[in-house]
This record gives structure tokens, C-alpha cells and sequence, in this order.
């Protein structure tokens, strides 16, 4: 992506045309399967001027998963999940939602990796030493502590974000009662799945069926 095709865009947004920033990006990313953090924290900006924070929320998440250091945009994303949070009336309060958390630092498979790596150095020196040292005792704790890590982050992959509003189901079949309605943008937790339904949570606020097209998975 050029030097010019963002100047055109920013001034666009700056122009304040949110409407043809969204098309000309989306385009981007359908023609081009090319994402960027700039893209996405773009893409988010546009959404939320034009107040949809359902969006809002997906790209700025997209970026940041990109770009996991960038504190402006850790930032921006703190502030749309604080608006979206403000609907829902209780925060996000689940250990696989810190793991997704955690996961936007550090992947599961990264750390699975890492783990591996020590795992090799710990057994390597007990092979060629013959004998246990503080170095081992080391190696081990970091064998251990990547690998928890892992699977801390893995936990987090059923966390989801619902895409717009969408009424949440007592059961799986479109005749089911409605039980609320649920704000685009709201952080959920994925339990599983039954025909074009999913079964979502909100630890001490809500559980129930939502359709699985309305959701939108990270990793």
C-alpha cells in the first residue's frame, strides 16, 4: 500500500467522508486479501465516526492483533470497548477473556514454540552434563511457565465479538423466545454450537443462542 493512496485516504478522513473511506478499504481488503494495522485502526476510525462501534471494535481489535506494541492503539481499542461496555452494564469478567487478552500480546503458538525451544535446551544439557545444575532448574521454569502460557491464550479462543445487533435466543430454533437484545460491538464468550446457532456467555449477565454468522472470531 503506497505513500499516496494513504495521504488520499487520511485526507478523506480528515474531509470527514467516513462513508467512501469504509468502501475504498473494504475494497482493499476483499480485492487484495491485504490487511495492515493502519488499515484496520483506519477502517476502525471511519466506523466509529459514522457510530457503528460493532465495526469499530472488530477492526481496532484487528490492529492491534497486527501491531500488539502500539500503544495509541491499545488505547483507542481501551475507549471502544469502555463505550460498547457501557450498554452491557457489567464488564467482561472471564479467564478466557484474559487469555484473549493475553493473546493479543503473545500467541498461543508462539509461546508453545518458546516452550518447545526450552524444552530442548533443558533436555540437551541434562544429555551432555549428565548431572542437574541451576541452569536446569532455569530452563525448566521457562519450559513450564511458556507452555502455561500457551495454553492460557488458547483458552481464549472462543472469545468473540458480536458483529450487530442480534436478539439473544433461549434456545437454538428461530421460534425460541427472546431473552435481550445484545449490542453490537460486545465482547462474548463462544460455549458451542447447534445447527446456525451458537451458545454465547457473559459471565454474571447473560447466556444464550445467537447466530453464528453474527459473530466474529480473532484467532
Amino acid at each position: 500500500m503506497d505513500n499516496d493512496f494513504k495521504a488520499t485516504i487520511t485526507q478523506k478522513i480528515n474531509n470527514e467522508q467516513y462513508p467512501e473511506v469504509i468502501e475504498e478499504l473494504n475494497e482493499v481488503l476483499k480485492s487484495k486479501k491485504f490487511t495492515s494495522a493502519w488499515l484496520e485502526s483506519t477502517l476502525a476510525k471511519a466506523h466509529q465516526n459514522q457510530g457503528e462501534l460493532a465495526q469499530a471494535h472488530i477492526h481496532i481489535l484487528n490492529s492491534v492483533f497486527i501491531d500488539r506494541t502500539n500503544s495509541t492503539l491499545r488505547n483507542n481499542l481501551e475507549y471502544t470497548q469502555a463505550q460498547i461496555e457501557s450498554q452491557l452494564g457489567t464488564p467482561m469478567q472471564h479467564p478466557a477473556d484474559w487469555g484473549f487478552r493475553l493473546a493479543s500480546w503473545i500467541r498461543p503458538l508462539e509461546s508453545a514454540g518458546i516452550s518447545f525451544l526450552f524444552l530442548n535446551s533443558f533436555l540437551l544439557l541434562r544429555f551432555f552434563l549428565k548431572r542437574s545444575t541451576k541452569r536446569d532448574t532455569t530452563l525448566g521454569f521457562c519450559t513450564v511457565l511458556f507452555m502455561l502460557i500457551s495454553l492460557f491464550g488458547y483458552f481464549g479462543t472462543g472469545i468473540s465479538v458480536v458483529k450487530s445487533p442480534t436478539q439473544l435466543l433461549e434456545s437454538p430454533i428461530s421460534s425460541s423466545k427472546e431473552l435481550r437484545t445484545i449490542p453490537g460491538g460486545a465482547r462474548v464468550r463462544a460455549i458451542k454450537e447447534s445447527g446456525k446457532y451458537t451458545e454465547i456467555e457473559r459471565a454474571d449477565s447473560f447466556r444464550g443462542w445467537v447466530k453464528s454468522s453474527n459473530l466474529h472470531f480473532f484467532y
